[in-house]
């Protein structure tokens, strides 16, 4: 059987063929990066022994409660279930861009009854011979009936009758369709840009995690390190009100003034001062701490209550190569990948200086009655092609092209400045990482000896042999070095942290997607399907099982 050409199906085939054919616009690449082979000095030569850059690197102080903290802070901190959350939202976006891609399909249907206007009347014709011919017919006669009657019907006296009526019933269903064709690329550019947006915005969750570790980590640090203080100013007041005691008895005894006693008891008054803004210090890091794991403040005060030293930093840390970074900075990835969104919006916008094309067609059903609103006779159909140019918008849509192109660019400077200030950040992390290590050894040395002092000076000052004021400097230079130790303790471990963060790791291990925790997701599941772009959490299908 021979087929009929249908002109409906061939358009829509040879545009299929069509809309992947061109792409209007450049194609990114990913920008040169400004940065050299090694580094600028040797801090990239670490020694086999030194602590590795890689995921969890909070392990490396070998603390277990820094270790639990930074695992709850991931698992429920508010600002990184937003950033997840942000993830979801640029996958949902992307598939919305994508399925616009194809055709728009309308279904509907409508049942209407119309009451027309009286004073409406439409115009009609009636056709009828040009001359009237009368008619003859004979009912009932024949061989078996001869009593049948002839009736004659004159056309001029029997004039047909004609009845409009002012009632109006309409039932139809039917599909609509329009397809923009993408003969110049738009919608194509519109996914990889969506894409694009989608690694960008996980990239930004990954930083949030590199931030929120660092973050838990540093006001360990801190929290221990006011803790240390504290402990020290405890520790040398009390020497220092013994020593006065020591005093006031030689004072008694008359082989000293009662001067030296209360110089004694005011510099352990003095040192004690200083103890409760530290223990104000110590509150308030405990409160940070509370915030970052999602908890009300107190919350940690059961595991914080565990006396702990300030965790130690490693020796070294062996950072690689400068190239390395372009691999491991989440916040170097999210400014490449925001560039190549940008770039993808230029072809967008350049798409507009070309001529769009529309495929449109509809099929349904309409009769005025529903019991054969089905049937054969009330189907009804369409199609058509729409054309639009917006030529005559020239300028205004150069301009827009223009301002797309000014964003690729400073997106590009963005990257390579992040790259720049990631490379500054490492370098100037190691340095000062050296310098805190050396810095701290000279000051245990300094404790070591000065702690020696004090305990041979104050022996000769109960024996007699010394006088106060050899005393009265040593454990003022006591306090001082074990104050400044302890500081310097802190600033090592918070450089080392500091370093790590500059090295981009800590996210690598997680999986992209599941990266809402489970109350999140019971939340948002309870509300709405979410199944096809956000899968139960893993620790939540384990323990149903």
């Amino acid at each position: 059987m021979k087929q009929r050409w249908n002109p409906l199906m061939t358009t829509f085939a040879v545009a299929g063929l069509c809309t992947s054919c061109f792409s209007i616009g450049p194609d990114h690449e990913t920008p040169t990066s400004p940065l050299g082979a090694d580094w600028s000095s040797q801090i990239g030569a670490a020694p086999p022994s030194a602590a590795s850059a890689q995921p969890e690197w909070w392990k490396s102080f070998s603390d277990p409660i820094l270790q639990d903290l930074i695992d709850r802070a991931l698992a429920q901190n508010l600002s990184l279930e937003s950033a997840a959350l942000r993830v979801l939202e640029a996958r949902v976006s992307r598939h919305i861009t994508w399925t616009l891609q194809a055709p728009i399909p309308l279904l509907g249907g409508s049942a209407v009854h119309a009451d027309l206007s009286q004073n409406v009347k439409p115009d009609v014709e009636v056709d009828a011979p040009d001359k009237p011919v009368k008619t003859t017919i004979t009912i009932g006669g024949g061989p078996l009936n001869p009593n049948g009657k002839t009736i004659t019907i004159d056309p001029e006296i029997s004039a047909p009758k004609v009845t409009i009526s002012d009632e109006l019933n309409v039932f139809e269903v039917g599909l609509d369709a329009v397809w923009e064709l993408d003969l110049w690329g738009k919608k194509r550019r519109g996914v990889q840009a969506a894409d694009a947006e989608i690694d960008q915005a996980f990239a930004s969750y990954a930083d949030a995690m590199v931030r929120l570790a660092g973050e838990v980590a540093a006001s360990y640090v801190q929290l221990r390190t006011f803790e240390a203080r504290r402990d020290s100013l405890v520790r040398n007041a009390a020497m220092q009100r013994k020593s006065a005691g020591i005093a006031k008895d030689r004072s008694a005894n008359g082989s000293n003034s009662d001067l030296d006693a209360l110089q004694l008891g005011a510099l352990a008054s003095e040192t004690e001062s200083a103890i409760p803004q530290l223990e104000a210090s110590i509150r308030q890091t405990r409160n940070t701490l509370c915030l970052l794991v999602g908890k009300p403040p107190g919350s940690l005060d059961a595991q914080l209550n565990t006396r702990a030293a300030i965790p130690v930093a490693p020796d070294s840390i062996a950072v690689g190569i400068p190239a390395d970074l372009l691999r491991r900075r989440p916040d170097v990835r999210q400014a490449e990948r925001r560039a190549a969104a940008e770039c993808e919006r230029i072809g967008m916008a350049k798409t507009e200086l070309y001529p769009s094309f529309s495929l449109l067609g509809s099929i349904g059903l309409a009769s005025s009655h529903t019991d054969d609103l089905f049937d054969h006779d009330s189907v009804k159909g369409a199609y058509g092609v729409g054309l639009k140019w917006n030529i005559l918008w020239y300028t205004l849509i150069m301009d827009a092209v223009r301002v797309r192109d000014a964003k690729y660019q400073e997106a590009v400077y963005g990257y390579q400045e992040s790259v720049l200030r990631a490379a500054k950040e490492v370098e100037d992390g190691a340095a000062q990482l050296a310098a805190d290590h050396a810095r701290l050894a000279k000051l245990e040395e300094a404790v070591k000896a000065q702690t020696q002092t004090v305990e041979r000076c104050t022996q000769m000052f109960e024996s007699g042999s010394a006088d106060f004021a050899r005393v009265l400097d040593a454990l003022r230079s006591l306090a001082r070095v074990e104050e400044a130790m302890s500081e310097a303790r802190g600033a090592t471990a918070l450089h080392a942290i500091a370093l790590y963060k500059a090295l981009g790791g800590g996210w690598e291990n997680v999986d992209s997607e599941r990266i809402v925790n489970e109350a999140t997701w019971n939340a948002m599941s309870a509300r709405t399907d979410w199944d096809a772009y956000m899968p139960e959490p893993a620790n939540s299908a384990e323990g149903g099982k």
